[in-house]
C-alpha cells in the first residue's frame, strides 16, 4: 500500500533526488483497486506461500489490494494455518465454510465482501503465478475486454478476453498475448 502521498514530499526530502522520479515511484502502476479471491480447500502446505506471493506481486501495483481467503471446510489444518497468517497480516479477510461446499460457493462467499474495481480468482494450490495478474488486467484497463479468462490449455502467457457487444451481451473471444 502507498503510505505517502506524492504531493506531501517536502523540499528537504527531495533535495538530493529528482522530484518527478520520486512522485512516479509513489504512484501505483494501475489506477484501480484489485480484489483477490483465494478459495482454499485442504491447502495447508501452500496457502501461506500463495498469500505471500500475492502480496509480493501486487501490493504496490494497485491503488488498493483486498485479499479474501475462503476456507471451504478444510480438514487438514488449513483453517488454523489461515488464522495464524491473518494474525501476522490483519489486511487479509478470512471466511470459512463449516463443510465443503465447492469452489463456486467459496467464490460467491468472497464476492459478497469484495469492494474493488477489479476481481481476480487466485487458486491456493500455487498453480497460477500472481506475477501474471498485472498482464491479465491490461486489456480490461485499455477497454479492450470486459472479462479475462486464463487457461492452462492455451499457450503460456495467453488469455482469452471477451468484449461485450450490444444489448444481448454476446461475447467474442480474442486471444491476447
Amino acid at each position: 500500500m502507498i503510505a505517502v502521498q506524492a504531493d506531501s514530499i517536502t523540499k528537504e526530502t527531495t533535495s538530493s533526488i529528482n522530484t518527478s522520479r520520486c512522485q512516479a515511484m509513489l504512484k501505483p502502476t494501475y489506477p484501480v483497486s484489485l480484489g483477490v479471491i483465494i478459495p482454499a480447500y485442504n491447502e495447508i502446505f501452500t496457502v501461506r506461500e500463495i498469500i505471500r506471493r500475492v502480496y509480493d506481486a501486487l501490493d504496490d501495483k494497485f491503488t488498493r489490494l483486498q485479499v479474501i481467503v475462503v476456507d471451504d471446510g478444510s480438514t487438514d489444518g488449513t483453517k488454523d494455518e489461515l488464522v495464524s497468517i491473518a494474525a501476522d497480516n490483519p489486511k487479509i479477510e478470512l471466511h470459512r465454510h463449516e463443510i465443503n461446499r465447492g469452489k463456486g460457493a467459496s467464490i460467491r462467499t468472497a464476492l459478497e465482501h469484495i469492494d474493488t474495481d477489479l476481481v481476480i480468482i487466485q487458486d491456493a494450490d500455487l498453480e497460477y503465478d500472481p506475477n501474471d495478474i498485472p498482464s491479465l488486467v491490461k486489456p480490461l484497463l485499455a477497454g479492450e475486454a470486459d472479462i479475462i479468462i486464463g487457461s492452462r490449455v492455451l499457450p503460456p502467457y495467453s488469455v482469452l478476453s471477451f468484449k461485450c457487444r450490444g444489448e444481448a451481451r454476446s461475447y467474442r473471444p480474442r486471444l491476447v498475448k
